[in-house]
Parts: structure tokens; C-alpha cells; sequence
């Protein structure tokens, strides 16, 4: 077991919010790509949908690691995402 944990922050990107819609055209335009924002729900459209930042990497901390398995994963250590609530992170 390697203990290794990454804490992403994500956050989706709604192509009804113009805000949303200006930073989705701005990735789009960093990765070469015309975002087709009127079809995105009818197919292929390149809209970026999230952005995702690595917040925090850690590795052998046996107790951190079981912290999230008691209090996120519902006692299941089996790899997989899951969602952390911010009152989570500080409690932790």
C-alpha cells in the first residue's frame, strides 16, 4: 500500500453563466479547440466542462489516509474519488 493522495479542486463550468462561458473560451483557446457552446448538450461540441488543480499531494500519512476512509469513504478503502466538503477539510 502506498499511501500515495492527491486533493484535486474542481470546478464546473456552466455554459449559461457568462463568466463560466468566458473562462470555457479562454481554455479552449489554450488547447487549440473551437468550443461550440449552442450544441453542447447535442453532440460533440469542445465545451470545457471543468477545471481541475492538484491542491495537495501527500504520501505515508497512515492517519490522514484513514481519516478519509472513516469520514468520506464510509469506511470503504478502495481507490476511488470522492467529493470532500470544505467543513470536511477543516475539521481534518
Amino acid at each position: 500500500m502506498g499511501l500515495d493522495m492527491y486533493l484535486t479542486a474542481k470546478k464546473y463550468l456552466w455554459s449559461s453563466n457568462e463568466k463560466d462561458q468566458e473562462l470555457a473560451k479562454k481554455i479552449a483557446d489554450l488547447v487549440e479547440v473551437k468550443p461550440d457552446f449552442e450544441s453542447r448538450f447535442r453532440g460533440a461540441s469542445f465545451c470545457p466542462k471543468e477545471v481541475a488543480i492538484e491542491a495537495m499531494y501527500w504520501r505515508k500519512a497512515n492517519m490522514v489516509h484513514q481519516w478519509f476512509v472513516d469520514n468520506v469513504q464510509d469506511g470503504e478503502d478502495n481507490c476511488q474519488e470522492y467529493y470532500v466538503q470544505r467543513e470536511d477539510l477543516e475539521t481534518l
